[in-house]
């Protein structure tokens, strides 16, 4: 039942806002993101090959050396602290799929892969919950692919091939067939109910979320712009207020909550066209 009505609302809010602002996802280079690779050498695991091959070698080594914890505070805000606090030190120092994600994204920028981390977000404001995976680019296809630090892995279309966060919204919207990469797990566990995995993702791709600069530490980028692919006539910063309104409610107050409004008061919102997310990205000469 939950499927088909997570299903059925891709499908009936398959055209998306846009505000005509001029804008494109920047990558920037950074000292931070030159120290991670020194200090973990993750050109010698990403190797050589394909960019796939390459991003998916990394994808594998932090899902098998960083637990996932739902719970974590998110309040290490870039991949050398995170790695320092979780690398090898199991359950109690796990981080959240935020924070996974923006491990990942940090190393595949660090050898020199386009990677973005991306919010994937619910329709209902009386949903707590979101999830968040990275995409990388594939300059040999032309088009990004997404990777879930959370359960390391992917997901494929019927022919195998691996999807996009927006294919993959095409394609449960359609409530077409989707699989799973191999090796897929949590924390180590690979005996998953896929049927609950894949309507988790439904549930979770109603908009997407990114931020406009993307290098080490992209929260705390002076002037970096939120960037949306959102349903028409779907307001998700009113969204997002009214499901920390019902958080408070259920849970009481708490700083976490006070953070995030003024956080999205302070947020410079941009409606993206499909255009603007699925379009190659380049290296910026400006430096974070």
């Amino acid at each position: 039942m939950s499927y088909d009505v997570f299903t059925g609302a891709l499908r009936m809010f398959d055209s998306f806002q846009d505000d005509k602002t001029e804008v494109e996802t920047l990558f920037r280079s950074h000292p931070s993101l030159k120290e991670l690779e020194k200090r973990f050498s993750f050109s010698q695991i990403a190797g050589i090959g394909d960019t796939f091959s390459r991003a998916c070698r990394l994808l594998t080594w932090l899902a098998a050396h960083v637990y996932h914890k739902g719970d974590y505070d998110s309040r290490l805000t870039n991949a050398i602290d995170l790695l320092d606090y979780s690398l090898d030190k199991g359950p109690e120092s796990g981080i959240n799929c935020l924070s996974l994600s923006t491990a990942l994204t940090e190393m595949c920028l660090s050898v020199g892969i386009f990677a973005r981390r991306m919010s994937m977000m619910p329709l209902s404001p009386y949903d707590g919950d979101n999830h968040v995976v990275c995409e990388a680019w594939l300059p040999e296809e032309k088009r990004w692919v997404m990777l879930d630090p959370s359960y390391g892995g992917y997901l494929v279309d019927e022919a195998g091939r691996a999807l996009s966060l927006l294919e993959l919204r095409k394609l449960l919207g359609c409530q077409g067939e989707v699989g799973f990469s191999d090796g897929f797990h949590y924390n180590g566990d690979r005996n998953l109910d896929f049927e609950d995995v894949k309507e988790y993702y439904a549930k979770n791709l109603f908009y997407f979320k990114w931020l406009e600069v993307q290098t080490s530490d992209s929260d705390n980028v002076s002037g970096s712009r939120t960037l949306y692919l959102s349903p028409n006539g779907y307001d998700p910063v009113q969204s997002q207020f009214a499901c920390i309104k019902y958080k408070e409610k259920r849970f009481g107050s708490h700083p976490f909550f006070d953070r995030r409004k003024i956080t999205l008061r302070q947020e410079k919102a941009v409606f993206c066209g499909e255009a603007a997310l699925t379009a190659a990205p380049h290296w910026s000469e400006d430096t974070a």
